[in-house]
């Protein structure tokens, strides 16, 4: 999934001709030189990306613009926040950058309105028609950024959920058809879809992915076919995805035959006596009674795929699937089987790549001798947040942006840690000791 999501967003910058560059000097302005290069006016897209990057540059190294941003975002109640630039290898970096470049419009226009630090950089003051542009933009890679955080997510990064976000994905791509976005974000749109587009075929083509999508109640078979009434580009998916399930459910079926055979076949009888191979029928007046009507009986996947789906709640929906399946235990015993086996599935290798990097820094050349027992308990811990390792003392975003605003307070600039002694000192006043002999205790 975390592939698929880079070539589509690839493919998106590269039909926008709006890549980010390997090298960020290519943004970054020197005093009263700056300027706006006639290759990045070709589009309107490459234009507003270009005036974004380089004022985001401008922001975190100029510390007088930075400051009076800070300012400004104080007086009109907006939370000061540190804007990354993009980078090509980090698909979601684009997205992010906009999307937090967005939250501080206001300011932003304001501090472009009225900074006279560097009268050369109106040339590269956003308009209303760039505002305009980064909103589409950021509609466009909001679709890819709701499915990267449900199919990495912990609590519930499973298989089913592929088919479903992939189908949502290509139902909002399609939505940017409309002659109301910009050709070059109509093109760009055209091509991710077809990338998708080709993903879902090649995915359906796979077992796990129908069986999962089926098996899952808030779903079943239904959601092919919904797809396709509602205009999923005449793809007539639903027979072959549910030919796929119906050899699956096939084979558990012989299987539990097999087995409820076996059993019965190998199970402990008590010795027959003398005369116990007499026939005992004559004594039971009803031996010849049976049901002549023919067997309307549904089978067990025709009763499940009757049933109402479950509702579908973001937050909590994930957990009563699981509750279904172990209240229908009895009820669909195969079905519940083919769901142990499938709905595990993991939908991405996010989450044990995470544990790898995570072994690959706690386990170092000065530190190799730690036991995989101790590994196992110390990542464990640094997950559920009991145990804090060295590693995770690098300064976050949220320190950044509180040093940023400390340097707009004092007038100079600040180190980075230094926003710890003041943290120290403040502490001290609450217990009455002296800074050195809490160093000394506590550190």
């Amino acid at each position: 999934m975390r592939l698929l999501l880079l070539a589509l967003t690839s493919v998106g910058l590269r039909e926008l001709k709006a890549e980010p560059t390997e090298h960020r000097h290519k943004y970054e302005h020197k005093q009263d030189k700056a300027s706006l290069p006639f290759d990045e006016t070709q589009t309107s897209t490459r234009s507003t990306l270009y005036k974004t990057r380089s004022w985001v540059l401008i922001f975190r190294n100029r510390r007088i613009l930075r400051a009076l941003l800070i300012r400004i975002c104080k007086s009109l109640g907006i939370k000061y926040r540190r804007v990354p630039l993009d980078q090509k290898t980090r698909w979601s970096s684009t997205e992010r950058m906009i999307r937090i470049w967005r939250t501080l419009k206001q300011a932003i226009q304001s501090v472009q309105a009225t900074q006279t630090f560097d009268t050369s950089l109106k040339r590269l003051n956003l308009d209303d028609k760039d505002w305009e542009v980064l909103d589409d933009i950021s509609r466009f890679f909001e679709v890819f950024a709701r499915a990267t955080s449900i199919a990495q997510a912990d609590e519930y990064p499973t298989l089913q959920r592929t088919v479903p976000q992939y189908i949502t994905i290509l139902r909002e791509l399609k939505s940017f058809f409309s002659p109301h976005y910009a050709s070059e974000l109509r093109s760009a749109a055209k091509a991710a879809y077809k990338v998708m587009h080709e993903y879902y075929l090649r995915t359906l083509t796979t077992r796990a992915a129908c069986v999962a999508t089926i098996v899952d109640p808030r779903y079943k078979d239904q959601i092919f076919t919904w797809f396709e009434e509602s205009g999923g580009d005449g793809m007539r998916m639903h027979n072959k995805a549910m030919t796929r399930f119906k050899e699956t459910y096939n084979r558990y079926q012989t299987r539990a035959s097999e087995i409820d055979t076996y059993e019965r076949l190998n199970r402990d009888e008590k010795p027959s006596k003398e005369g116990d191979g007499l026939e005992d029928d004559w004594r039971d007046p009803f031996s010849d009674f049976k049901d002549k009507r023919a067997n309307t009986a549904k089978s067990e996947l025709d009763r499940y795929l009757d049933e109402p789906l479950l509702p579908r709640d973001s937050k909590t929906s994930h957990l009563e699937v699981w509750k279904y399946w172990k209240s229908k235990q009895f009820e669909f015993p195969i079905l519940v089987q083919i769901a142990r086996d499938f709905l595990p599935i993991p939908a991405s290798s996010a989450a044990s790549e995470r544990v790898f990097s995570q072994g690959g820094d706690l386990i170092t050349k000065k530190r190799n001798r730690i036991s995989g027992a101790n590994t196992r308990y110390v990542l464990c811990l640094r997950s559920w947040g009991v145990f804090v390792g060295d590693d995770d003392f690098d300064e976050t975003d949220e320190q950044e942006e509180d040093r940023d605003i400390k340097e707009e307070e004092l007038g100079r600039p600040v180190e980075e840690g230094e926003t710890d002694e003041t943290d120290i000192e403040e502490v001290v006043d609450e217990i009455g000791e002296s800074k050195v002999d809490y160093k000394k205790k506590y550190i």
